[in-house]
């Protein structure tokens, strides 16, 4: 089957980097063993559809959804960052594509029992991509800086039934310099006090604090 080229027009929701500005890619800020894709038919093959820019077009990585046109993916960052726009190719041509995306930011508790209920921070349609040419912007953009995860979910409302197949997925924008750095704490389930004897009992003071 042929390749219909994207037209770019007035309002098809695309961007050129120079109205973006700066624009990095952002996969090496991407934790990507621990990205986590819901409804992937092959577990741990969605994580690799996030691959450098040069590998765009290969099919050698590829995530396709389990039993119906849905994906959500997880993707946590090594650091802070500024995501302006993203892209999204489809493999196996375009009934298997993605007409719809919705994002998320900084929400751990995205699953598909409450993407319907939890309002995300951009969601539109996007336009089939099979040659990577498009960077759909995210807008707007002051609700995608500092971003700790990003939640993408990937379907296609008109045709539920059909299952996705998507073969990359480039995110763009810029990095920031403030890491996340992971937290060591021991919580106790529940507390005894005959674990914790009273300071008083030791220096026969009260510990209260007024």
């Amino acid at each position: 089957m042929s390749r219909v080229p994207h037209v770019h027009s007035r309002g098809c929701g695309c961007a050129t980097e120079a109205q973006l500005g700066e624009l990095k890619s952002l996969d090496g800020s991407i934790k990507q063993d621990d990205v986590v894709v819901l409804n992937e038919s092959v577990p741990d093959s969605g994580k690799r559809v996030f691959k450098e820019v040069e590998d765009a077009l290969s099919n050698t990585h590829t995530v396709e959804s389990s039993c119906d046109g849905e994906l959500l993916f997880h993707i946590p960052f090594t650091s802070e960052v500024h995501v302006k726009a993203v892209t999204i190719r489809g493999s196996q041509g375009q009934p298997r594509a993605p007409s719809r995306m919705r994002l998320w930011v900084n929400r751990d508790d995205i699953d598909f029992t409450t993407v319907n209920e939890i309002q995300p921070a951009q969601e539109r349609f996007i336009p089939y991509d099979e040659a990577c040419e498009l960077k759909i912007p995210t807008n707007p953009q002051a609700k995608f800086q500092r971003v700790k995860t990003l939640t993408i979910l990937l379907d296609r409302p008109f045709d539920e039934e059909e299952q996705l197949a998507i073969g990359y997925i480039g995110l763009w924008g810029q990095a920031t310099q403030f890491k996340r750095g992971a937290v060591n704490a021991v919580y106790e389930a529940w507390a005894n006090p005959a674990d914790h004897p009273k300071e008083e009992a030791k220096t026969g003071q009260s510990s209260n604090v007024l």
